[in-house]
């Protein structure tokens, strides 16, 4: 575990100033590598190294290795930076929580893979593997989850699905509180 506290730091630190520039031979190069990763692979693959360590951490990645298809809107490594410290404390202390993993599933749509042209043409919502529902908000050059999340990064190819990434940390509707384990 702290391994895992470790690494959530030191990826929020060494991360932010790599947002301010993005290799264009790196991002021509993603989706050639993802294409052929199930989700979580794909994940750290695409540079989502938080999410995809949280995803292993939480024992998640058998059941997102399945066949999908997922849709996958991946909180971006500066988006973990967003999180209140109780959410993150709990990350790294209990990642098996049941607030934790349904805060992951959130971020999943089961069987469908929504690539950016389904998302602002057809679709207005869709249900998450935790059951809950999220809408999909399009705006002239912008495309939110729930209003307050924007697409920051879209279609991102994965073996069993794609990924798009959010800026700003995906809350369920009807959020558990965080409640860490008690000793």
């Amino acid at each position: 575990m702290e391994r895992f506290r470790k690494f959530l730091l030191i990826s929020a630190v060494c991360t932010l100033p790599l947002l301010a520039h993005t290799s264009s031979a790196a991002e021509a190069e993603t989706p050639a590598v993802t294409a052929t990763l199930k989700m979580p692979q794909a994940l750290a693959a695409a540079g989502f190294t938080s999410f995809s360590a949280l995803i292993e951490a939480a024992g998640l990645t058998q059941s997102l290795e399945a066949a999908g298809p997922f849709t996958c809107f991946a909180p971006t490594d500066a988006c973990f930076a967003k999180i209140p410290a109780a959410k993150q404390k709990l990350f790294t202390e209990d990642p098996k929580n049941e607030s934790v993993v349904r805060w992951i599933r959130y971020h999943f749509v089961e069987g469908l893979a929504m690539d950016r042209e389904m998302l602002v043409n057809q679709v207005s919502g869709a249900h998450t593997m935790d059951k809950g529902y999220m809408r999909i908000w399009v705006t002239p050059g912008q495309i939110s989850i729930n209003k307050t999340s924007p697409l920051v990064i879209t279609d991102i190819p994965a073996a069993n699905g794609i990924i798009h990434g959010v800026s700003v940390p995906l809350e369920p509707p009807d959020a558990m509180p965080v409640v860490p384990a008690q000793p």
